[in-house]
């Protein structure tokens, strides 16, 4: 027990010097924190859920527009193609082409187009009834044989027996100039060729025939047709002069004069017929007639054409004063081109020369 209480009384006195020795040269240690963490840390971690946030939305934004349909895009209108003003043709005596044939009067220019017969609707047929359960069924009638009715028909034979060789052939002149005015000239001439024979007087379709066939260089064939329309009494004054024209160009001014002379009782009222006769009567020297008809060119349609003509066959008679006369007229009439110009100047200084 002894020794017991001994050691107890150490570990005791041990204890005291224990307390005493930390306080006197042991310090105690403070407890360690958390380094701080600065604030631009924050400010990138802030940014980086910002930038995912922003391609999140970009994505969805994307595969959003690409399962809604587009809306298809209008087609801008085409702008009005404007049609190419036609040449004028020079006024030549020779010329003769499908565009300065003159249209006839009342001749149409545009083809019908044929329109489709109306449709008939047929009534509806009303529902059949319903036959109650238990009823006995209605006996069916036979069908009653659908009588023809003679009336109609001979309506429409009528009809179709109305339509004379005259229509049939307004109808085909119809449908060849459409075909002219889309340049198929072959189907156009066809269409011709077929209305001159259901009806050969009708002039119009003689006529556009005949500046197809000069657009062709047939000259034999158009002037034969001309004739032809003479000869079953299609008589207008530019169709004569039309005929008379390709005479002309195949170089017999002769033939011509004889075609215009023929024909000029339909045309006392026509100032280019009466001045193209006047005109070829000068190219043959006959100028006596070739004043007077010059003179009834004028007195209906004063043109400088005209006057130039009329001053040379007026010189060529020695009228000076009136050819002097009709000579100025034309030089101050502002219509003249440069080579006509020139010419009436030098037959003004023949004539002063011939008066002196």
């Amino acid at each position: 027990m002894s020794v017991i209480n001994r050691m107890l009384q150490d570990l005791e006195r041990r204890g005291h010097d224990g307390e005493n020795g930390s306080s006197a040269g042991i310090k105690p240690v403070a407890p360690r924190h958390a380094p701080e963490r600065p604030v631009w840390w924050l400010l990138a971690l802030a940014a980086a859920l910002g930038v995912i946030v922003l391609l999140a939305w970009l994505l969805l934004r994307q595969m959003t527009a690409v399962r809604e349909p587009r809306a298809p895009v209008a087609a801008a209108p085409a702008a009005p193609v404007r049609p190419a003003p036609s040449p004028v043709p020079a006024p030549e005596l020779v010329s003769l082409r499908l565009s300065d044939l003159p249209a006839l009067p009342g001749a149409a220019i545009s083809a019908k187009k044929a329109e489709p017969p109306p449709a008939h609707a047929e009534p509806a047929s009303a529902p059949a009834p319903v036959r109650e359960a238990g009823s006995k069924p209605e006996p069916v009638e036979a069908a009653k044989p659908v009588e023809k009715d003679a009336g109609s028909a001979k309506k429409n034979e009528a009809a179709v027996k109305q339509i004379t060789p005259r229509q049939r052939a307004e109808y085909l002149y119809q449908q060849a100039v459409s075909l002219v005015q889309q340049g198929r000239m072959a189907e156009a001439q066809g269409s011709l060729d077929e209305a001159l024979k259901a009806a050969p007087a009708h002039a119009a379709a003689r006529q556009v025939l005949a500046g197809i066939l000069v657009d062709n260089k047939q000259y034999a064939q158009a002037e034969q047709l001309l004739r032809d329309g003479l000869d079953v009494g299609t008589v207008q004054p530019e169709f004569v002069m039309a005929l008379a024209r390709i005479q002309i160009e195949r170089g017999d001014g002769r033939a011509a004069l004889e075609t215009l002379q023929k024909n000029q009782a339909g045309a006392k009222d026509n100032a280019a017929y009466q001045a193209f006769l006047a005109a070829l009567l000068q190219r043959q020297g006959l100028h006596k007639q070739a004043i007077e008809h010059y003179q009834i060119s004028l007195r209906l349609a004063p043109s400088a054409s005209a006057l130039v003509g009329i001053g040379i066959s007026l010189q060529a008679e020695n009228r000076l004063a009136e050819a002097q006369e009709a000579f100025n007229r034309a030089k101050s009439s502002g219509a003249l081109n440069a080579e006509l110009q020139g010419f009436v100047e030098q037959r003004l200084g023949q004539i002063q020369q011939q008066l002196r």
